[in-house]
C-alpha cells in the first residue's frame, strides 16, 4: 500500500494538471480574455513579470486572465489588491479568477488604451549624466555630502566596514517609459537583477525615470504608492527601502504621509523636533516655509529618481547614526549653501548636455520597452 501511493500520485497528478488547464482555457475562451501563466513565488522577478504584464493589458485595453499557480490564498489576494493604491492612475482593475475558472490567477479588467504621453525631452545618456552629476554634487562627499554612505556616483554604502556591510557599485539606469505601469516594471527588472547580484554586488539603484519630471503628483500619489504595494505583495517589505526624489519635490503633509509613509521625508513636526534638539540657533532663525524647502531639496533631483536600498543595510546605518544629528546638519549645509545658490545648481543640472560628461556610461536601448542603463561596476571614488 506504501508503494502503490507514490504511483497513485504520478499518473493522477498529470491528469489532475491539464484538467485545470483545460478549464482555465474553457473559460478564457468563454470569457474572450487572452491568458498568461507566471509560476513563480512572491519574488522581485514575480514582480517584473507581472508589472509587463500589466502594462501589456493597459495597452491593449482589453481584459486578460493571468494564472499564479505557485501563489498561495493569502499572497493571491495581496496581488488582487495590488491597484487599489492608485485605483485611477492606470484605467484598469485586478481581481481574483473566479472559482469556475479551475485556477489560482487574476482577471484583469482594462478600459479601452488612453493616448500615451508625450516621450521625455532628454535622452537616456543625457538623463544619467544628470543624475550622476546630482550624486557627486548633492549626496557625496565632494558636494553637500547629504548621504554620509555615499562615496560617488559609483560607489556607496560606504564607513559600514565594521558593522558588517561592504560598499559596492550603484546599479544606474534609466526608463524612458511613458506610463507608471512600463516604469514599473522596468524599476522591477533591475530591482531583480539587485536581489539576484546581492549586497555584494549593488549597493543600491539610482533609476530615473525623465517622463515624469513634469508630473509630481502622479510620482508621488500613484507610482509610489504602487510600489509600496508591490513590495510588500511580493513578500520585500524587509528585504528592500525604497526613497523618493523628484525635481519639484515637496514633502507631502501630515494626511498623506500617514496613509504613505514609504520613501518620503519626515513631516515638518519631526524635522523642527530634531533640529530644536540639535541646532537651536538654526531653528530660530528658519521659518517654517524655509525649514520645509530645505528637508524638501534634500530630496530634489534633476529627474524624477527612484533610490532603492537593502533595508538590512538601513538597519545598520541607523546603529551608527543619529537622525536628528544628520537631518539637523544636512539642513544646516543647505541653508549656509543658500537658496538661490542651490536651485540654480539644480537648474543648471537639468539641461547640460551629457555626451562628454558620461562618455564612459553604458545605455541599452530597448525600443517600446524603455532605456535602460548598465550598472557602472567601476570602485573608484570621484
Amino acid at each position: 500500500m506504501l508503494l502503490a501511493l507514490p504511483c497513485a500520485a504520478l499518473t493522477l497528478f498529470p491528469w489532475n494538471f491539464a484538467s485545470k488547464r483545460q478549464q482555465l482555457e474553457l473559460f478564457a475562451r468563454r470569457s474572450a480574455h487572452s491568458v498568461h501563466e507566471i509560476a513563480l513565488p512572491p519574488s522581485a522577478e514575480l514582480a517584473a513579470r507581472l508589472w509587463t504584464w500589466i502594462d501589456a493589458v493597459r495597452a491593449a485595453g482589453e481584459p486578460a486572465v493571468l494564472s499564479l499557480p505557485a501563489l498561495d490564498e493569502r499572497e493571491l489576494a495581496s496581488l488582487a489588491q495590488l491597484l487599489d493604491a492608485a485605483p485611477d492612475s492606470l484605467g484598469l482593475a485586478l481581481q481574483r479568477l473566479p472559482d469556475d475558472a479551475g485556477a489560482r490567477g487574476l482577471l484583469a479588467h482594462a478600459s479601452p488604451a488612453r493616448p500615451s504621453t508625450g516621450a521625455p525631452r532628454v535622452s537616456a545618456e543625457d538623463a544619467e549624466a544628470h543624475t550622476r552629476a546630482w550624486v557627486r554634487r548633492a549626496l557625496s562627499p565632494s558636494g553637500l555630502a547629504l548621504c554620509p554612505y555615499t562615496a560617488s556616483d559609483r560607489l556607496a554604502g560606504v564607513k559600514l566596514e565594521g558593522l558588517g556591510v561592504k560598499s559596492a557599485p550603484i546599479l544606474h539606469a534609466v526608463s524612458l517609459a511613458t506610463e507608471s505601469s512600463r516604469l514599473l516594471a522596468d524599476l522591477w527588472e533591475c530591482i531583480s537583477q539587485m536581489t539576484a547580484g546581492g549586497e555584494e554586488a549593488y549597493s543600491s539603484i539610482v533609476l530615473s525615470a525623465p517622463a515624469f519630471d513634469d508630473r509630481w503628483q502622479e510620482w508621488h500619489q500613484d507610482v509610489f504608492p504602487l510600489l509600496e504595494e508591490t513590495v510588500l505583495a511580493c513578500g520585500l517589505g524587509r528585504v528592500l527601502g525604497v526613497v523618493c526624489f523628484h525635481p519639484y519635490y515637496e514633502t507631502p503633509p501630515p494626511s498623506f504621509l500617514a496613509r504613505h509613509r514609504f520613501g518620503h521625508m519626515h513631516g515638518l513636526r519631526t524635522l523642527r523636533r530634531w533640529l530644536d534638539e540639535q541646532d537651536k540657533e538654526l531653528s530660530a532663525r528658519l521659518s517654517d516655509e524655509e525649514l520645509l524647502w530645505a528637508s524638501s531639496y534634500m530630496r530634489r533631483s534633476p529627474h524624477a529618481v527612484v533610490n532603492v536600498l537593502w533595508s538590512r543595510q538601513l538597519e545598520v546605518a541607523e546603529q551608527k547614526r543619529s537622525s536628528s544629528r544628520l537631518y539637523a546638519s544636512n539642513i544646516a549645509r543647505i541653508a549656509a549653501a543658500g537658496r538661490s545658490r542651490l536651485e540654480q545648481a539644480s537648474a543648471e543640472e537639468r539641461t547640460f548636455s551629457g555626451a562628454s560628461a558620461n562618455s564612459d556610461s553604458s545605455v541599452r536601448t530597448e525600443p517600446g520597452v524603455g532605456s535602460v542603463g548598465t550598472p557602472d561596476l567601476s570602485t573608484e571614488t570621484g
